[in-house]
């Protein structure tokens, strides 16, 4: 009897109870670059899809991280073959998920790869432009 209940206790010991929370692991660190905005100025994303290119002037004096981010996640291919999940006519367009590579995983798309760098708001100091 002795032996049975040590074996209990042991195993409670070692299992999360239901009144226990479950622990989150930590968030991870906001993206930080290490470019300076001097080595990002004048640099240009050129995407490339199947009905035609475009160009997009990066803006590392707005945005340094999001642009330094930007610039190490297409260097390492991870928006090759994405697709662009959301379109809003005259407004926006939204892509890279590597999810969008898998057509099987179509109800997913948009949610991001939750592993990814974050960013910090870099807000800019004026409104945007139509156009």
């Amino acid at each position: 009897m002795l032996v049975t209940t040590v074996v209990l206790i042991v195993m409670l010991a070692s299992s999360a109870l239901p009144w226990q929370a479950a622990r989150r692991p930590a968030a991870p660190k906001p993206f930080k670059t290490t470019l300076t905005v001097e080595q990002m100025t004048g640099k240009q994303a050129v995407v490339q899809t199947t009905m035609g290119s475009f160009v997009i002037d990066l803006r590392p004096d707005l945005a340094p991280n999001h642009v330094g981010y930007f610039m190490k996640m297409a260097g390492d291919g991870a928006y090759a073959n994405t697709l662009f999940h959301r379109v809003v006519k005259n407004g926006i367009i939204q892509g890279g998920d590597p999810l969008t590579k898998d057509a099987s995983k179509a109800a997913q798309f948009g949610t991001g790869d939750a592993a990814a760098g974050h960013l910090q708001r870099e807000a800019a100091p004026h409104g945007f432009d139509f156009g």
